[in-house]
């Protein structure tokens, strides 16, 4: 079962596209986190560690939420109405003939037999 979410379209360039797909509550939670970390990392007196850690988050929220995907042309592909095939689409090859049961069993005779 596929689960479609809400995205929206926030440049695009050529064939492709940056797509928005997180949800509006995880940048209410990225912005309460970042600002946590950094009052946590000023009052320790890490700053550069803190800045370091606010990175990463913010990069892995990026990860998360947004996408570059091409965008796909509407409707059917090919000759419009027509069916697909013709003269360059193969026959499906015909399977191989099945040996009789037994037949790997058999000793292959090494002489004319004798009459």
């Amino acid at each position: 079962m596929r689960h479609f979410r809400r995205t929206r379209l926030l440049a695009r360039r050529g064939n492709r596209a940056l797509l928005y797909y997180a949800p509006t509550w995880s940048v209410v939670l990225l912005v309460g986190l970042v600002s946590v970390l950094a009052t946590a990392a000023v009052i320790a007196g890490y700053a550069l560690a803190g800045a370091v850690v606010i990175g990463v988050v913010v990069f892995a929220w990026l990860g998360f939420a947004l996408r570059v995907t091409r965008l796909e042309p509407f409707g059917r592909r090919g000759d419009g109405s027509t069916p697909p095939g013709g003269a360059g689409v193969r026959e499906p090859r015909r399977p191989l003939p099945n040996a009789p049961a037994g037949a790997a069993a058999m000793p292959i005779p090494d002489e004319e037999p004798s009459r």
